[in-house]
């Protein structure tokens, strides 16, 4: 069972206004298939003003303790973000992708 779902994407490049939507985007839609998991997303957990190793340290000690990690689309374009994936990859975290507002597992 799924109970603390990480979701990874891009930030960098973004203004605030794009990557909070597109968190809250992804957001809903993880909740509509996993209703009672604790979701966690970087927009809720990270300041704007934060640099971006100060993000990448408070998002990763997230990551670290979650059941899956569900990747947006665009994840390839963000450093972060692929680290992430290497990361999950490396202590076998199920990973699922968003692709057109749908999970797929890879």
């Amino acid at each position: 069972m799924i109970n603390k779902i990480y979701i990874a994407g891009k930030v960098t490049g973004l203004t605030p206004e794009q990557y909070h939507r597109n968190f809250d985007n992804a957001k809903e839609i993880v909740k509509l298939y996993f209703p009672e998991a604790e979701i966690i997303v970087p927009t809720d957990i990270c300041d704007d003003n934060w640099s971006w190793t100060q993000s990448m340290s408070v998002c990763i000690d997230e990551l670290w303790n979650c059941n899956t990690v569900v990747f947006m689309e665009g994840w390839e374009d963000s450093h972060g973000a692929s680290i992430e994936r290497k990361l999950a990859q490396k202590l076998n975290i199920p990973i699922l992708d968003l692709i057109n507002n749908k999970l797929i597992s890879k």
